[in-house]
């Protein structure tokens, strides 16, 4: 039983020692060569070089960025004011094209019943327009009565 304990223990320290190992060299591997950079003092004026290119082309993208947005948002604003534009022109157009069907069904009532409002218009009673036209009488009396 100790021979079996002694041999997971050896394994279990073989497993883990390489392990511990490849993290310490991996961190190694991946330090920053900025930071080293940095604390060599040497090429740090290229480093402030590069960054400072990089930040003002990214400073330079938005502003461009924000002048698009701007010009998107004026040419929004033009299209809203000319869809209100258009709603107020269709609007008023159905406002008058209804207020002028009325008008247009009255004349053409008034061209159907022409000889009825005629006769009516004579002096010539509504029993004997209706004998004459040969019509009910209170087909004449609503003629007579939308006319008025």
């Amino acid at each position: 039983m100790e021979r079996s304990n002694i041999l997971l223990l050896v394994g279990g320290i073989v497993l883990i020692v390489p392990l511990f190992i490849s993290f310490i060299l991996k961190n190694k591997r991946n330090y920053n060569k900025l930071e080293f950079y940095k604390k060599e003092g040497k090429y740090s004026s290229e480093i402030n070089k590069g960054s400072k290119v990089e930040n003002e082309i990214i400073v330079e993208r938005i502003k461009r960025l924000e002048q698009e947005v701007l010009i998107l948002k004026q040419e929004n604003n033009r299209i809203i004011e000319e869809h209100r534009k258009n709603n107020n022109l269709i609007n008023q157009n159905n406002l008058k094209n209804n207020s002028f069907k009325p008008v247009l069904n009255y004349n053409l009532f008034k061209e159907k019943n022409s000889t009825i409002i005629d006769l009516y218009e004579k002096g010539i009673s509504k029993e004997e327009i209706a004998k004459v036209l040969n019509k009910s009488i209170r087909e004449i009396d609503m003629v007579i009565k939308l006319v008025k």
